[in-house]
């Protein structure tokens, strides 16, 4: 009896160790790089986002299902020391491999090129938040980048 316990312990403390994969539909975003660009244009650049979905509706199917990924653009102001709203585009980001993952638990890093992401060149700092939104409308966390000082 006492080894029929003790091997009911054992079995009960490993199965409490193994993690189980996390079922919350709300993406995670996390802020990699930022590139300038040269030669392709004023203001040309490239971010590197990493993500998390447990779901694996993270992309769109088709340019059809509209916009999934909002960059907003902050401007330093010196008059209030602070940054304000400048600009915001919306991008659509589709399946890679042609939906492979698709209802998977994925992970990896998305490279979005952006470009003209001032209003005005005479700005020198810059902020971004970005944010995305998957299929079934779950929006990911806001992510916020450094502040990036332009010549």
């Amino acid at each position: 009896m006492r080894t029929l316990l003790f091997i009911f312990l054992i079995g009960a403390l490993l199965a409490s160790c193994v993690k189980k994969a996390p079922s919350d539909p709300i993406p995670e975003l996390e802020y990699k790089d930022f590139q300038l660009l040269s030669g392709i244009g004023t203001d040309s650049a490239q971010f590197k986002i990493g993500y998390k979905d447990w779901d694996g509706d993270l992309f769109r199917n088709d340019n059809t299902d509209g916009p999934n990924t909002v960059i907003s653009t902050f401007a330093f102001n010196n008059d209030s020391n602070k940054f304000i709203f400048d600009r915001a585009f919306a991008y659509v980001i589709t399946q890679p491999a042609d939906g492979y993952y698709k209802g998977k638990s994925i992970q990896g890093d998305i490279y979005i090129p952006v470009s003209e992401f001032r209003s005005d060149t005479a700005t020198k700092k810059i902020m971004f938040e970005i944010f995305m939104v998957d299929m079934k409308g779950n929006k990911s966390n806001l992510l916020s980048t450094p502040q990036f000082t332009f010549n």
